[in-house]
Parts: structure tokens; sequence; C-alpha cells
């Protein structure tokens, strides 16, 4: 599993460049990536109701947190499953 900063071309300019090869080794060798933004993260977490977050995730047309994605990445590479 390849998690990648989708902000990453701000701090790390040398990243955002090597993005494209680096989704094609993972392509390559069949694993998983997991796009994350620890700015909207990072707004999300600041809203207190579950309400305020699902509003937000909606207007950037996102159906789940990172957080979330993260964690069912996880599971998938463990072939874990959860109920």
């Amino acid at each position: 599993m390849i998690l990648v900063d989708s902000h990453c071309h701000i701090d790390f300019p040398e990243l955002h460049e090597n993005l494209g090869s680096v989704l094609e080794r993972a392509n390559m060798e069949s694993n998983g990536i997991v796009l994350v933004s620890a700015a909207i993260e990072s707004q999300i977490a600041e809203f207190e109701n579950e309400t305020d977050k699902l509003e937000m995730l909606n207007e950037l047309k996102l159906d789940k947190t990172t957080l979330k994605k993260v964690i069912l990445a996880g599971y998938s590479l463990l072939n874990l499953i959860t109920f």
C-alpha cells in the first residue's frame, strides 16, 4: 500500500515530479494507492458533528474520509473483513 499526499507538490516538489513513476511502479507491483490530503483531513477533523463532516465530504465530492480509506486499504492488505 502506498500513501501519497495530494498536496505533496507544495512541501516536496521532487516527490510530485516523480508521482507518475510512483503510480506506475505501484501498478506494476499490484500495490494499492491511497491519495491523502492532510489539509482536507485536518479541516474535517475540526468539525464536531457528523452532519458537518458529511456536508464537507459531499461538497468535495468525496465518499469517505482519507482515514477511512487508509483503514479499508489496511484491512484489504491484511486480507481482513469488517462487519
